[in-house]
């Protein structure tokens, strides 16, 4: 779901990016597609890699997986031409929402300061403890708890 992948950032572009729907208003040639997948499946090992690498310091590892999406991202952007640039960028903030300006290139052209990145990313950070605190006990409970519990934050 939306909200696993966002546990540490938004939504990573490439993976928008090779939805049926997002591809076709993109236009995306099938080489582009073929590009994209690559750059998904790269992405996947390096993430894995950074997880591995964090010894559970779940500060560290959002850091750097937010730096990895960024660089990512930039990737995505440099294999598309400029039309396909535009809309794709406005997809990946409509789709990643508030979480999309802890992306470089967005706070860039967004033109953030140091401080409001600051506060972005101390909020971010905030949100990112309070999520794995409801779900950590979750490892624990029985499956029949594990509902109850799921449906107690839903609700």
């Amino acid at each position: 779901s939306s909200m696993d992948r966002r546990m540490f950032g938004t939504i990573a572009s490439p993976q928008i990016a090779v939805l049926d729907e997002v591809s076709q208003e993109l236009k995306l040639t099938d080489q582009q597609v073929e590009k994209i997948k690559d750059l998904t499946d790269e992405m996947m090992e390096e993430f894995g890699e950074l997880f591995q690498q964090s010894g559970g310091d779940f500060d560290k590892l959002g850091r750097n997986i937010l730096k990895l999406q960024s660089a990512i991202h930039r990737d995505l952007l440099a294999l598309l031409e400029e039309p396909q640039r535009k809309r794709m960028q406005e997809i990946f903030l409509q789709v990643n929402s508030g979480c999309a300006l802890t992306d470089e290139s967005v706070a860039e052209e967004m033109k953030l300061t140091d401080e409001q990145k600051d506060k972005l990313s101390k909020a971010m950070q905030n949100s990112q403890q309070k999520l794995f605190g409801m779900f950590g006990s979750f490892a624990t409970m029985s499956e029949e708890e594990q509902k109850k519990k799921a449906d107690e934050l839903i609700t």
